[in-house]
C-alpha cells in the first residue's frame, strides 16, 4: 500500500469472552427472580406462554377483521387493572375507538347471564360512540353505559394511547417508553398496532428492508427496557384460506408461518409468534382458534380455543380445552 492512501479498517463488533460474564450472568438470573410473569388475562394461553408474558418480542398476526386488535387490547385491559403500565402506540384507530371497545366488551359482561351477552343491554361500539343513538335507550340500558364507563374509569387508569397514522416510528416508541420510565417511574407493557404501518427508517429502502429493521429494532427495545414488547401483524393474502393444505413436504406449521414471511425478519426476529383464525367472520359470536406458531423459550401450541362476541368486543377462553 502506497504512504499517500489511507487504509480503511472494517468496523469490529464488540466481542466479550462468555465467562467473563459470569457476574453480570449471575446478576441478571437472580433479577429475574423478583420479576414475575404478567398475566393476560387467558388462563391456558398463560400456561403456554410459561405462566404469563416476559422480557421479548411477541407478535399476533390475524386476516382483516378477525379480532386481534380486540384479542390484544383485551390483555392489555386486564394487565391494567392488574397495576401494570400499558403503553399502547395505536396507527389505526382512535384513542375513543379503543376506549370505546373496552366499554362495549365491560356491557357485553355487566349483561352476560349463563354464558351469553344480553343482546338488549349489551352495546356496540358504536353503540358507545354515537351520542344520538342514546335517545332511543331506557334507562336500564343507560344504566348498564354508566356502569361500564365507572369500570373502564376504575380499573383502566393504566392503559396510555399514543395515536398516529404513518408518522410514529420505533424510535418514536422508543423515545416514549423512555419518557414514560423517567416521567412514571415504571416501565410500561408494550403493544404496537400495527407494524405494517409503522413509520419507515429509510424511504429508499424496500418495505421489506423497512419492516425488518422495525422488528429488530422492537426487539432491542424490548431488551433494552427488559418489557413484553406485543406487535399486530397483518398476513400476505396469499396466506388467506390457507391452513389444511398438507403437503408431503410442508406440515400445516410450515404453511402457517409462509402467512409473515413478507414480512421478513418477524419468524426470525419474534420470541413468540401466534395468530388468531376464525372459521366465519359473518357471525355475531363465533368460534376462534390462536395457534402458538413459534415459542422460542417454549413449544409451539396446539389450537386454543375461543369464543369471540365479535359485536361486543370480548373473547372468552374455552376452558374445557385441556392444558
Amino acid at each position: 500500500m502506497r504512504d499517500n492512501e489511507s487504509e480503511v479498517r472494517p468496523e469490529l463488533l464488540r466481542t466479550v469472552r462468555a465467562v467473563d460474564c459470569i457476574e453480570s450472568f449471575i446478576n441478571g438470573v437472580d433479577e429475574r427472580a423478583n420479576r414475575k410473569a404478567i398475566k393476560t388475562g387467558f388462563d391456558i394461553l398463560d400456561y403456554h406462554l410459561g405462566n404469563g408474558l416476559y422480557e421479548g418480542l411477541y407478535c399476533i398476526g390475524a386476516v382483516s377483521s378477525a379480532g386481534k386488535t380486540t384479542f390484544v387490547l383485551q390483555i392489555a385491559d386486564y394487565i391494567s387493572a392488574h397495576e401494570t403500565d400499558v403503553l399502547i402506540f395505536s396507527l389505526e384507530m382512535s384513542v375513543c375507538e379503543l376506549m370505546a371497545k373496552s366499554i362495549s366488551r365491560n356491557t357485553c359482561l355487566l349483561s352476560m347471564k349463563n354464558g351469553q351477552p344480553n343482546a338488549i343491554l349489551a352495546k356496540e361500539t358504536l353503540d358507545i360512540l354515537d351520542g344520538s343513538r342514546y335517545e332511543g335507550y331506557t334507562k336500564e340500558q343507560t344504566n348498564v353505559i354508566k356502569s361500564a364507563i365507572k369500570e373502564y374509569e376504575k380499573f383502566q387508569k393504566n392503559i396510555y394511547i399514543c395515536e398516529g397514522v404513518g408518522d410514529i416510528s420505533v424510535n418514536t416508541i422508543k423515545n416514549e417508553v423512555k419518557a414514560h420510565r423517567d416521567r412514571t417511574g415504571r416501565t410500561p407493557v408494550v403493544i404496537v398496532d400495527y407494524l405494517q404501518i409503522l413509520s419507515p427508517h429509510n424511504e429508499k429502502a424496500t418495505d421489506k428492508q423497512n419492516m425488518d429493521k422495525s422488528i429488530v429494532e422492537l426487539k432491542r427495545l424490548s431488551r433494552d427496557f427488559k418489557t413484553p414488547v406485543i406487535a399486530i401483524s397483518s398476513l400476505n393474502r396469499a396466506s388467506y384460506g390457507k391452513g389444511k393444505q398438507n403437503t408431503e413436504e410442508a406440515s400445516e406449521l410450515d404453511i402457517e408461518m409462509t402467512a409473515f414471511k413478507e414480512s421478513g425478519g418477524i419468524e426470525y426476529s419474534c420470541d413468540v409468534l401466534m395468530r388468531l383464525k376464525t372459521s366465519d367472520k359473518l357471525q355475531d359470536d363465533r368460534d376462534v382458534s390462536l395457534l402458538i406458531l413459534k415459542n422460542r423459550n417454549g413449544k409451539p401450541s396446539k389450537e386454543l380455543s375461543y369464543k369471540y362476541f365479535a359485536r361486543y368486543n370480548y373473547f372468552s377462553e374455552n376452558v374445557n380445552v385441556r392444558f
